[in-house]
């Protein structure tokens, strides 16, 4: 995350730093508060209009942002795992994981 305001580690924490520090005077925002999709689509009532329109847009409770933007942090996160782990071990990973959970070992080819 630290990235995301400068490059360079100590200077990040810096500006981090600073920008809590701006944020602090606005005080508890309801519209920060938890996470999910619930929070950010505005309740339960929302998401159930939304879905019975067929209108539900991207979420992840591990991001907090609108639709749009849980879909860019998710594709950038793919494309990093793409660009960084080659496919074999992508594969060898992916079969782990699902005989964990499953108990049933995959087999690739």
């Amino acid at each position: 995350m630290l990235r995301q305001f400068h490059q360079n580690e100590r200077e990040a924490i810096r500006v981090y730093r600073r920008f809590m520090g701006e944020g602090k005077d606005q005080g508890r925002r309801p519209e920060l508060v938890g996470g999910g999709l619930v929070r950010s689509m505005g309740g339960w009532s929302q998401v159930l209009s939304l879905r019975s329109r067929g209108e539900i847009g991207e979420h992840d409770s591990r991001i907090l942002g609108g639709g749009d933007f849980v879909a860019e942090i998710l594709k950038e996160a793919d494309q990093k795992v793409t660009r960084y782990l080659p496919i074999k071990k992508r594969e060898a990973l992916i079969s782990e994981v699902i005989e964990k959970i499953t108990g049933v070992q995959l087999i690739i080819e």
